[in-house]
């Protein structure tokens, strides 16, 4: 009997060379690209520029240097994440965001739409 995967609908980079997927089942996982980084033409993905043009191509993630990675692997090893953790990642977020504008001043307000002065 085959194994039977889920194919990957979405990708979005992060900053930290982890790939947020959103596969076909649904389903939401992080994967850390970081312990690749260092083999054959998955080098190239530590030039950050490079490593954000991770786009699905067919049923996996590819990039602009023609790097690819078994769509299979991804979901296996990938870290199950919830919409859940994502909104409550993005509340930390735009508090943490907050109390910079509040550090620096409210002139900068206008950026998460405050009044511009």
């Amino acid at each position: 009997m085959l194994n039977t995967y889920p194919a990957i609908k979405k990708v979005q980079p992060t900053d930290d060379y982890k790939l947020i997927l959103t596969f076909s089942n649904g389903e939401m996982r992080l994967f850390d690209m970081k312990p690749y980084l260092n083999k054959g033409i998955f080098i190239e993905l530590l030039n950050l520029s490079m490593f954000n043009t991770a786009h699905v191509s067919f049923d996996t993630v590819e990039w602009d240097n023609h790097a690819d990675f078994d769509p299979e692997v991804l979901y296996k090893l990938g870290k199950k994440i919830s919409k859940q953790n994502i909104l409550q990642f993005l509340g930390k977020l735009l508090q943490l965001l907050n109390l910079v504008l509040n550090i620096v001043g409210s002139n900068y307000t206008f950026l998460i739409g405050g009044n511009c002065n």
